[in-house]
């Protein structure tokens, strides 16, 4: 019933692509960041100016861009994942060259379901890890195949307030899902 009506795997791997690009600093712009200032929301997320370097701003440290040793530990632990054959064909080349669009909606499903939220968890702070995970359990409970029809205002709940959670720790272009 719940398959018919979304198509829970599209919006998974609409999802899975923001996760990846945003750990990745691929969805960072110089735009995104002048936007936040200038309507006053998040100002962890502000430039500043480094007066050292002759007035360049800086973006600031945040918790939801790997560095490019924990994002080789991503990929290494990806690569080194034993799965079986064809199962996820490609997907290991696919995160080690940066290429998140190569996979099929299987791979994304796999890559939601199973392994990001065991791969992400040592990278991301741990407000961030519990939010990407709570998004997972999300798609695994609506893709499950029996459902007690008592429990959908619980999952729309659930729902509502991780998509709270996600709008409050990512950045605005997260939710830009046609980027």
């Amino acid at each position: 019933m719940i398959w018919n009506t979304l198509d829970v795997m599209h919006y998974e791997q609409n999802f899975v692509k923001n996760v990846l690009k945003t750990i990745t600093g691929e969805k960072d712009d110089v735009k995104v960041w002048h936007d936040l200032q200038g309507k006053g929301i998040k100002p962890q997320l502000w430039l500043t100016t480094n007066l050292r370097r002759g007035g360049k701003m800086l973006k600031p440290a945040i918790g939801f861009v790997l560095s490019t040793i924990e994002f080789d530990s991503f990929a290494t632990t990806i690569e080194k994942l034993k799965t079986p054959l064809g199962h996820v064909s490609n997907m290991a080349k696919c995160i080690r060259r940066k290429i998140f669009g190569g996979l099929m909606l299987h791979g994304y499903h796999i890559l939601m379901q199973q392994i990001l939220p065991l791969a992400l968890k040592s990278l991301l702070v741990l407000g961030l890890c519990m939010v990407v995970k709570r998004v997972f359990k999300n798609f695994k409970r609506i893709c499950s195949k029996i459902w007690n029809p008592s429990e959908f205002e619980l999952v729309q709940t659930n729902v509502a307030i991780t998509l709270a959670l996600v709008e409050m720790n990512f950045p605005p272009s997260f939710s830009n899902i046609m980027k």
